[in-house]
């Protein structure tokens, strides 16, 4: 059985002790990381940081509302990840990205308009009727969403 949060290495194992560590891993420009050197060139830009900085700050307020649990998340359920076949999913694609936490991360993943035919989906609102018709207790979703919306925006 593994262990740990958020990414994982070829072990299983998960990189993180806690969920919410894996989240607030998303502001720090680690030497180990394809793209290390982020943070300086972000302030070096004609943009700046504060916006970066505004919105970390924001998450990290947000983040203790996010529970520790840990599920198999697969952090890209768009771009054609998922086939489906009449009104069944078929296949999940490219796990490339998963982590190891909480579910409801992979929801906040459509607060983006990949596709104009989602403007109309209220998906919080939808996921919520959904729990709820199975008799699932998802606590603070509205705020864990959030922050995983603003942790999304964070990368």
């Amino acid at each position: 059985m593994s262990t740990g949060y958020g990414q994982w290495g070829g072990n299983g194992v998960g990189l993180s002790v806690s969920w919410r560590d894996a989240l607030l891993d998303v502001g720090k420009d680690r030497p180990t990381r394809r793209i290390h050197g982020w943070r300086s060139q972000l302030a070096a830009s004609p943009v700046g940081d504060s916006a970066f900085n505004q919105s970390f700050a924001h998450f990290e307020a947000l983040v203790k509302c996010c529970p520790e649990a840990r599920y198999l998340v697969h952090s890209d359920l768009l771009n054609n990840n998922v086939l489906a076949a009449g009104d069944r999913v078929a296949a999940v694609l490219d796990w490339g990205c998963a982590v190891y936490g909480d579910f409801v991360y992979d929801l906040a993943w459509f607060w983006q308009s990949w596709y104009p035919a989602w403007h109309a989906i209220d998906f919080e609102r939808e996921a919520a009727h959904h729990y709820e018709a199975i008799g699932l207790d998802v606590p603070n979703l509205k705020e864990r969403l959030h922050c995983y919306e603003v942790h999304i925006g964070c990368q």
